[in-house]
């Protein structure tokens, strides 16, 4: 089983994420938390310990980039897929770099929700194919 907090600071987009990720069977994902900005996520992290956190960089208040370095201070360990409606690669390299292990883009197919956060759960990188091209293009120039 999989517990996995969701914050994003839009009601019907964390529901979205949940019924998305509920299609995977009752055995497999668990949300355990939701989160509508940075501060809330830190808090619901401490409390409940998921095991994948699902960030949007983009919230009210610290935002999740700042969310995702909060908690990786106080617990290395854990494993973050950050999303979000940018899709250059300034934002994927911001919280790649700040120790998040996934990048998600808000335009992926529904289903690469899940495979991200299987992935993340692993402990494997996991970055969507619009951004990891990218950021290889990138590179080379």
């Amino acid at each position: 089983m999989i517990r996995v907090m969701l914050a994003d600071d839009h009601a019907l987009v964390r529901m979205g994420f949940r019924m998305l990720l509920a299609n995977a069977g009752p055995a497999e994902v668990e949300v355990v938390a939701e989160a509508d900005s940075g501060e809330q996520a830190c808090a619901e992290f401490a409390r409940q310990r998921p095991d994948v956190v699902v960030m949007d960089l983009s919230m009210p208040g610290m935002g999740g980039l700042e969310a995702v370095r909060r908690i990786l201070a106080q617990a290395p360990q854990a494993r973050i897929l950050a999303l979000s409606a940018h899709e250059d690669t300034a934002h994927s390299q911001r919280v790649l770099r700040a120790g998040a292990l996934g990048y998600l883009t808000k335009r992926s197919a529904p289903d690469t929700l899940l495979t991200a956060v299987r992935a993340v759960a692993r402990g494997e990188t996991w970055v969507d194919a619009h951004t990891a091209r990218a950021l290889a293009m990138a590179q080379v120039k």
